[in-house]
């Protein structure tokens, strides 16, 4: 059994030193690393990066009694509300990915802040808000590059801000549906650490005019007292540190953190600074339907990007063909003895599911055996279940596609196809317009008549109150005549009484 986990144990750091980007110093010197910190607060190996960072300097630090002197009150002062292990039930399943990864959750201390530096049962530990897994769908192991953005910024995962985190995320899951794989260059290009005097919650920012995220949340507080220790578990692979007790990323919070990260695209690689100028000019992009997959079509994004560079060599070896208007567009002879052999080609590019190969993974197979057993595979987007359910329900497109329908037809054919949808589109619209319109124009009719009805009902209603109102007042007129009358009768008997 310990032979297996070493096994294993290798094999994760065989895979993170071919999946980690392989840059050389380009003669700038990076200050000195962390020092001084507590075991397991920071990695032992610091990677030479193709960017200058600085950390903060702590030499000005209080040398009281008092370790924590360097953490910001706030932090100090918030405890977690998960103290007992009824609300931790189910926790351990939840955080982790699906396959051998586990580990064990423990409730925290009464008055015990999530920058306390301490070993639970003599085992490494590190704090963990919920709000990661249950919100933001991160979960253990970390990538390889959310385990590189923590050495980098030499933080804690509690110690960068979920915000911040979901910038990590939302990074990871566009580079996946682009094809390309992320980078520490190209995505601190992108975002760089704010300033703080004091040691708190790491939080990054959109560089000026370099926006690609909108934030998660504009206020996110509520995370800040739900946290819980993570320590490995007694079975599986160990998530925390290597077979020579060495942590993967900072497991408690450190007094130096990066202070700043400055990129200079020339001095990363070539595909990483056309990649980075790519990202630049995309629009901003809304992180939370990133990564929660709702009203982002991804999936075609990432297929329209890999078929343009074809799409464009295509139409250089073709000469070139006039186009009819779409309203005009009729389907040729030749394109409709096409459309009844094949279903939709113009379809089938966008429906397409294609495994690029990273640029940094260097012609490792992602859906390898080494991608599948020894570490989780990229968690899957809503959409990727969706498009797998597309596939069986509708066998017709790839069958299309595998018999490569696209290429036969050619980007005049294509087109041509393209325009006969786009058409026949037009045509269902307008009929659909046209129904609509007549349902629309019976629904009106109806809301006429029901507000017709409507003010004839008040005017019957105003009538009914004025007769009531007039049943009223003669009534008590009646009963006054009546009170009359009875007085009459009576002076009249006396009358009577009185001459006889």
């Amino acid at each position: 059994m310990l032979a297996n986990l070493t096994d294993q144990a290798k094999k994760q750091l065989e895979y993170a030193d071919m999946v980690r980007p392989s840059v050389h110093p380009p003669g700038r010197v990076m200050t000195d690393p962390p020092r001084d910190e507590p075991a397991g607060s920071s990695l032992d190996s610091y990677d030479s990066y193709p960017f200058e960072v600085w950390y903060r300097d702590d030499t000005h630090d209080s040398a009281d009694e008092d370790s924590q002197a360097w953490v910001d009150p706030e932090v100090r002062k918030i405890s977690s509300i998960l103290t007992r292990s009824s609300a931790l039930l189910g926790i351990a399943k939840a955080i982790c990915q699906r396959g051998p990864w586990s580990v064990c959750v423990s409730p925290c201390r009464h008055r015990e802040s999530v920058s306390t530096a301490s070993l639970t049962e003599g085992k490494p530990c590190f704090y963990l808000y919920d709000t990661l897994h249950s919100k933001l769908g991160i979960k253990l192991p970390f990538t390889h590059f959310e385990q590189a953005i923590l050495q980098v910024l030499n933080v804690a995962p509690s110690q960068l801000h979920p915000n911040s985190w979901a910038f990590v995320r939302a990074f990871e899951l566009l580079c996946e549906d682009l094809g390309k794989a992320p980078t520490l260059g190209v995505f601190f290009w992108l975002f760089t650490v704010k300033k703080t005097d004091k040691v708190g919650w790491t939080s990054l920012c959109s560089r000026p005019k370099r926006k690609l995220f909108k934030p998660f949340l504009e206020s996110y507080n509520s995370f800040k007292t739900r946290f819980f220790k993570v320590t490995p578990s007694d079975s599986g692979p160990n998530l925390l540190v290597d077979c020579a007790g060495r942590p993967f990323f900072p497991l408690s919070w450190t007094r130096q953190p990066v202070v700043s990260v400055a990129v200079c695209l020339k001095d990363l690689e070539k595909w990483e600074d056309e990649f980075a100028r790519e990202l630049g000019k995309l629009p901003l992009l809304p992180n939370t339907d990133i990564i929660k997959g709702v009203g982002y079509s991804s999936y075609a994004f990432r297929n329209l990007k890999r078929r343009a560079p074809q799409m464009a060599e295509e139409e250089e070896q073709q000469p070139a063909a006039s186009v009819e208007p779409l309203v005009a567009a009729e389907p040729s002879p030749q394109q409709g003895d096409s459309d009844e052999t094949s279903n939709t080609p113009s379809l089938v590019v966008l429906n397409q599911f294609a495994h690029t190969s990273s640029p940094i993974i260097g012609g490792i197979n992602v859906g390898s055996s080494l991608g599948s057993k020894e570490r989780p595979s990229k968690r899957p987007h809503i959409e990727e279940t969706i498009i797998a359910e597309d596939a069986e329900a509708d066998k017709g497109l790839a069958y299309s596609f595998e018999n490569n329908k696209v290429k036969q037809l050619g980007v005049v054919g294509t087109c041509n196809a393209l325009q006969q949808y786009a058409t026949y589109s037009l045509i269902l619209a307008k009929a659909a317009e046209k129904e609509f319109g007549r349902l629309e124009s019976q629904n009106k009719s109806c809301t006429d008549c029901a507000e017709k009805d409507e003010t004839e009902f008040l005017n019957l209603s105003k009538a009914f109150a004025e007769a009531e109102v007039k049943i009223n007042s003669f009534q008590s007129a009646n009963a006054g005549l009546e009170e009359d009358l009875q007085r009459t009768i009576i002076k009249n008997k006396d009358l009577a009484r009185a001459n006889f």
